[in-house]
């Protein structure tokens, strides 16, 4: 791996490397994997490597290390050191400006003749920022929100933190996704509720959906839910949650921030919106267990259709086709067709060829784990059972079990 960078390098004057928000990455084995290859590089070459990131637990400890210290240098961005509150305070001035200006119906003077939102709630953000820019930047995200009124949401800004917020960071994290707008509570709490599940869905999906960031499309097809309806959660009331490369509806989404996954995982802090475990084992529950009652119709098949044509790809190595699922299951192929196009598609890939496989090796692992998927478990360990199943269901005999 650092070969190509060894002999790029070896010859050249000292070359430096920015590697922003390590603590991003989010398995803490790669992390680590990571400092060790670039510690490798910067001895055997005239490389310089600047390495921004949040002090993790395991970040602090390789540094820490008498053979890392001595080809380190650590500077901590402090208020002390770098004044960062003065910076954030620029960045808040600077922001309201744009709002007042792109927003014409918050251009309005205070009584004391400032202009909105005045001296002491600039100062009041800029200290409740903690000297993290990720705050006053929600802030701002979240006040200049569309069809929302500035005032209004500055207001809830300032007065509404939930009381058991381990941070002012936390506190502005609870208050974004429990934002409810005027129409969705005069439609009432049907309305309501729903837009609620259709936000911690979205949620869910985001931080536990293994093998990459979706698109908001593929988000609104895994929900079985209308793509205007995620499209104006992810880049309307909830944008300031979410990262994307631009507004096409292909575009991957991410959290905006490390921080935000951490509160969502951790349920000591973010209490009613706490995401179990972080994994995918509740999503993939989710999509195993969607029956008839959901908005679109689902093609009716039994868990025993299902539970088989799962038993199929998980035991069989190579990818199957539904016509090789139908002839081995003896099943008709609309039943096959219903389980991998049905509620749970997103479990599964099909190639031009039309082979399945699950969508993601996690699926299988998941499958095969009794504890973790519990009714819809293919255990791997007595695929006997399943064989001597299909069997039966080929033959004019029945077949028994019983040891002689």
């Amino acid at each position: 791996m650092l070969k190509p960078i060894k002999d790029r390098w070896s010859f050249l004057s000292p070359v430096t490397i920015v590697i922003d928000a390590l603590d991003e990455c989010d398995n803490a084995d790669d992390r680590v994997e990571i400092l060790n290859l670039i510690l490798e590089a910067v001895k055997e070459s005239n490389m310089r490597v600047l390495i921004a990131s949040r002090p993790e637990q395991e970040i602090h400890a390789f540094f820490q290390r008498k053979d890392v210290s001595q080809h380190t240098y650590h500077i901590r961005l402090d208020e002390e050191t770098f004044q960062t509150s003065r910076d954030i305070e620029i960045f808040l001035r600077s922001e309201f400006a744009r709002i007042r200006e792109s927003r014409p119906e918050v251009c309005l003077h205070l009584p004391n003749g400032e202009d909105w939102p005045g001296e002491v709630v600039i100062i009041r953000i800029r200290d409740d920022s903690d000297s993290q820019f990720i705050f006053p930047r929600l802030a701002i995200d979240y006040i200049d929100t569309p069809s929302f009124s500035p005032n209004q949401q500055l207001h809830n800004l300032l007065t509404a933190p939930p009381p058991h917020a381990f941070s002012k960071l936390d506190a502005l994290y609870h208050l974004i996704i429990s934002r409810r707008s005027a129409d969705l509570i005069q439609a009432g709490d049907g309305a309501l509720r729903h837009y609620e599940e259709v936000v911690m869905s979205i949620l869910q999906i985001v931080v536990a959906w293994p093998g990459g960031p979706l698109s908001a499309s593929q988000i609104a097809r895994i929900l079985r839910e209308q793509v205007d309806v995620v499209q104006n959660i992810i880049r309307g009331t909830m944008r300031s949650l979410f990262k994307f490369e631009s507004n096409d509806l292909d575009s991957p989404i991410a959290l905006c921030h490390k921080s935000l996954r951490d509160y969502l995982l951790e349920r000591a802090r973010s209490y009613e919106f706490f995401i179990p475990a972080g994994d995918a084992d509740v999503l993939f529950h989710q999509l195993l267990s969607r029956q008839r009652s959901t908005k679109k119709a689902v093609p009716p098949y039994s868990q025993h259709d299902c539970l088989d044509v799962l038993t199929a790809l998980t035991v069989r190595e190579q990818a199957l086709t539904k016509d090789q699922i139908k002839d081995l299951l003896d099943i008709d192929t609309g039943l096959v067709e219903c389980v991998v196009n049905g509620p749970a598609k997103w479990l599964f890939n099909i190639d031009a060829h039309g082979a399945i496989q699950f969508s993601t090796p996690a699926v299988k692992t998941f499958l095969r784990d009794p504890e973790r998927s519990e009714r819809f478990s293919t255990s791997d360990k007595e695929p006997d059972a399943f064989f001597l199943r299909i069997l039966a269901r080929h033959s004019s005999l029945p077949i028994s079990t019983t040891k002689r």
